[in-house]
Parts: C-alpha cells; structure tokens; sequence
C-alpha cells in the first residue's frame, strides 16, 4: 500500500507535547558533531524541513501519541508518502492513524473518525448483526474507500511479480557448535 499527499504539511496533533520543548532525556543526546539531536530535528525536519518524507513500515504510525507519531507530525513538508506491507483492515484506528499523518484531517479527528467509520463498521461485522447495521457498515466502508481515492494505492506482489527474477531458494547446512548439540540433545531429551 501507498499513501501520498501533496501540498502543505505542517503537521501537528492538538495536546502533543514537542520534542523541541525538551532537551533532556534521549532528546539531549549528542550527535557525532557534538549537536544535540533535538537541535538537528528542529533545523533540519522542523524548520523549514524537507520537501517530502517518506516512511517506509508507516503501519508503526499507529498510535497518535507514540513518540514516533509525536515527531513525524512535527516534520513539515510540502509532501508525505507512506509506504506498507502490512494489511491494514483489520484495524482502522491504525489506518486512521497512516492516513492522518499523510494528509491531517481528511478523515476527521479521531474521535469524529471512531464515531464515522470505526464502530457502525465493527457493529455490522457481529455474527448476530441485524441487517440495518450490516447496511451501515457497507455504505460506511463503501463512503471511506471513496474518501481515500487518490490518496491510498494498494498494489498487492503480482504488481512487481512480472519485473522480479524467479525466486530461488538455497539451504545451507552447518556444522552445529559444541553448544548447539548439547542444547540440541538436551531438548531432544526433554521432547521425547
């Protein structure tokens, strides 16, 4: 999956606390330049930050006030790509939390989001669902796979399966170290 949006970014979640607010902890590290790190993340990724960041396994954007999340949406940027392999539709809180950082807001706040789309969606997944909230759920779906047009591209492996080389597999067997076999017998021992 691909999530990209254009145009400006300054980023921020309402109530974070900024990792330039504070300079002590891991924040006051030094770099090898004798810079702390807070130091370089505000002139560098703050201010007046990149013209596009992109983050590879954005699926770890998943909770709003997660250190990670907390810095990534400080980032301004003019463009942010996020790139994952992992399935995200089995949680759309996560989702939100991916898409949010792309392009803050286009799904609403979290709590207009959970309210929106999360729960009607997970009521009509109940086995004993009645049929209107089976309905909801499907136009709820239906309204949130339309809102993300043009902003999540979800390509799946047969997309590069045509330009990647055939897969070859090689095993390689090594001699076990004198710990590995006695480990090795022993659960032997135990197993049997």
């Amino acid at each position: 999956n691909v999530i990209g949006s254009t145009g400006t970014n300054n980023g921020g979640i309402a109530g974070s606390t900024s990792i330039s607010a504070s300079n002590n902890g891991p924040a006051a590290k030094k770099s090898a330049y004798g810079i702390p790190y807070f130091e370089l993340f505000q002139k560098y990724l703050v201010s007046p930050g990149p013209d596009i960041v992109i983050a590879d396994e954005a699926h770890l954007i998943k909770n709003p006030k997660a250190k990670r999340s907390v810095v990534l949406n400080q980032m301004k940027t003019s463009m942010r790509i996020a790139l994952t392999g992992s399935p995200l539709q089995n949680n759309l809180m996560e989702y939100w939390c991916m898409v949010n950082w792309v392009k803050p807001l286009h799904l609403g706040n979290m709590k207009e989001f959970r309210k929106r789309f999360e729960l009607p969606m997970k009521e009509g997944q109940h086995k004993d669902a009645t049929k209107k909230k089976i309905k909801i759920m499907k136009q709820r779906s239906f309204l949130l796979h339309k809102r993300l047009k043009g902003i999540v591209l979800r390509r799946d492996v047969s997309t590069l399966a045509k330009e990647l080389p055939a897969k070859r597999e090689f095993v390689i067997v090594f001699k076990m170290t004198l710990v590995q076999k006695f480990m090795y017998k022993k659960f032997l021992l135990i197993a049997l």
